[in-house]
C-alpha cells in the first residue's frame, strides 16, 4: 500500500484532477518524490482515483499544475 499526499487540485474541462506525491518521512525522500496526476471519477459506489490515460489531456493538465506549483516546488 502506498500513501499519497495531495499537494494541489484543479478542475479542467469538467474533470477534477489531483497532483499528488508519495508520502515522504524524510527530507531526502521528499526531494526525490515523483509527481503523480490523478483524475477523480465517480460511479455508483462513490468517488475513485484513476490515472490519466489520454496523453494530450495529461500534457495539458501537467502544464497547468507546473504553472501553479513552480513557485512552491522545484520542477524538472
Amino acid at each position: 500500500e502506498i500513501t499519497f499526499e495531495v499537494i494541489y487540485a484543479l478542475d479542467y474541462k469538467g474533470v477534477h484532477y489531483l497532483a499528488a506525491v508519495e508520502y515522504a518521512e524524510t527530507e531526502e525522500e521528499a526531494e526525490n518524490a515523483q509527481l503523480v496526476i490523478l483524475s477523480v471519477g465517480e460511479d455508483s459506489e462513490g468517488e475513485y482515483l484513476d490515472v490519466v490515460e489520454d496523453d494530450e489531456t495529461l500534457l495539458e493538465v501537467s502544464k497547468l499544475f507546473e504553472k501553479r506549483l513552480s513557485d512552491q516546488f522545484e520542477i524538472e
